[in-house]
């Protein structure tokens, strides 16, 4: 089965029977523990308060089901760390129980979270290679896509699960992405020195499915506008998995897109022979919380935040759930990952590290004698005080200088040591031949960025290996290593192997000798 993807408008049966739920401990549920809901009314009162156990477990009683039902709204917003979103609607700060509308080019270093979902994408697919080791399956499926025209130059492949069916068989699912959307977005969060975690709506969820308990098999569907996104899983697999374009996001036409999407899943399950345990609802963006009556029957949903952005109010769940997905399910490579999970630890390891350098400065200090620095120093400064008042008598009619004048000053004097610290880090041309040195022959160097910091240059490589598979992490490795021995810090790199184009990326740090 290659990716699909549905776009819903057309009528269809309701489903006849209901899922059941597990009225089991919800794992995902611990950022609203102990937390009190209320179900709003069109009017924006509260009509009842309830715990979080009878919302997520309870069923609609008759007399609702002939009208839409209200997801519960938290009184108060999780604690989690500000992310991003990004959906048909826009791009959209989310903090604390605000939301704030972004330039589509605003620069993300400052985040260390982004979900974004690639609506116009199609859904997750499944493709059977046949390969010895489950490793490159996905450059296999890759090349056996493109050559069936399901895979064209504009979309980028991203395995999800790989599972050996048999010997020298692998059954591979993916997810298929925009590419230049893709790369704009791992573009505007490079300057991120933190690490980061880009999420889409297929990835996160699959991140989600591992707070579910391993032997219980769990649906969780995403709403988002114009979007629905379905995964199945069970033991950290995938069952089965679907997106599916909206004609609208409430009213008739989401009712009998809700119906055909619940008709498919049971489908799914009949032919799979599975029964879903558990069938979770996220809301993830929307003006108005509502689900249509089968839904409210047959899905227990997550509660929702409500975000002031402007004079509008947008109603999501995610605020609690992002923080738990594991980052391991990201688009993200892995040394950004691990720096985006210590960064909540950031400011105790500062802590620990300023501790520790004023305990070791205090141990230098008595432990070469006191009396002699404290008499050095103030000496010191009796020099340093006479300099600055020379300085200040000779330079006094500075005071009555414009402005402008002050201004092409400090300008002088800035580039003046931006020309002294060039000048005292290792010259561009000299970085070029040392890396050129280092460089095997089968590498070959695209592009080359030198930024100066001090008489540190920071240097951003693109490249690729012309080589076999394994030959070319062979002669990356031995780049890598020799670049080392040289004196050069890898601060980041990335090797991607393909059956066409051995890519390769790399950040690396260059401090000129004393």
């Amino acid at each position: 089965m290659t990716a699909e993807k549905f776009v819903l408008e057309a009528t269809t049966e309701a489903p006849d029977d209901k899922n059941q739920t597990d009225s089991g401990a919800n794992e995902m549920a611990a950022p609203y523990a102990d937390t009190t809901l209320t179900f709003p009314t069109d009017e924006g009162q509260v009509q009842d308060e309830w715990t979080l156990d009878s919302a997520l477990h309870t069923t609609v009683s008759d007399s609702e089901r002939r009208e839409e039902a209200w997801i519960p709204v938290m009184h108060e917003a999780p604690r989690y760390s500000p992310f991003v979103l990004e959906c048909s609607e826009g791009r959209f700060e989310l903090s604390s129980n605000r939301a704030r509308l972004m330039s589509p080019d605003e620069v993300l270093s400052h985040w260390h979270t982004l979900v974004v979902d690639f609506f116009t994408a199609p859904g997750p697919g499944n493709v059977l290679v046949e390969s010895a080791s489950p490793k490159y399956a996905h450059v296999l499926a890759k090349r056996t896509l493109l050559r069936n025209g399901e895979l064209t130059q504009d979309m980028e492949l991203h395995p999800l699960v790989r599972k050996a069916i048999a010997p020298g068989q692998v059954m591979l699912t993916y997810q298929l992405m925009p590419s230049q959307h893709l790369n704009r977005l791992k573009t505007q969060f490079t300057g991120s020195a933190r690490g980061f975690l880009l999420h889409d709506t297929v990835t996160l969820l699959f991140g989600l499915l591992y707070c579910q308990p391993k032997d219980t098999t769990t649906t969780l569907t995403l709403h988002l506008p114009k979007s629905l996104v379905l995964l199945c899983g069970r033991n950290g697999g995938l069952l089965w998995s679907r997106r599916y374009t909206l004609s609208e996001d409430h009213g008739d036409d989401f009712q009998i897109s809700v119906d055909a999407v619940m008709a498919d899943m049971k489908q799914a399950a009949r032919d799979g022979g599975f029964e879903i345990q558990r069938n979770i609802w996220i809301e993830g963006w929307s003006r108005r919380p509502l689900l249509p009556p089968a839904a409210a029957e047959s899905f227990e949903f997550m509660p929702v935040t409500a975000l002031q952005c402007g004079e509008t109010t947008w109603y999501s769940a995610l605020p609690g759930l992002v923080g738990r997905a594991s980052g391991k399910t990201s688009l993200t490579a892995l040394p950004d990952r691990l720096a985006a999970r210590l960064q909540p630890l950031e400011k105790w390891i500062w802590a620990t590290s300023l501790a520790l350098a004023l305990m070791t400065g205090a141990a230098g200090w008595w432990g070469h004698g006191l009396a002699d620095r404290m008499e050095a120093r103030l000496q010191g400064l009796v020099l340093e005080k006479a300099e600055l008042e020379s300085v200040q008598t000779e330079l006094g009619a500075a005071n009555t200088l414009s402005d402008e004048d002050r201004e092409t000053i400090e300008r002088g004097v800035s580039m003046a040591q931006t020309l002294k610290n060039a000048r005292s880090a290792t010259p561009l041309a000299d970085l070029w031949n040392l890396i050129s040195q280092m460089r095997p022959q089968s590498c070959t160097i695209q592009s080359i960025e030198i930024n100066y910091e001090g008489k540190t240059a920071m240097i951003g490589l693109e490249g690729t290996v012309d080589a076999g598979l394994n030959q070319a992490r062979s002669l990356y490795s031995e780049f890598l290593s020799r670049l080392n021995q040289s004196g050069f810090q890898i601060v980041r790199q990335e090797l991607q192997l393909d059956m066409d184009t051995n890519y390769f990326t790399l950040t690396l740090k260059h401090t000129a000798a004393q």
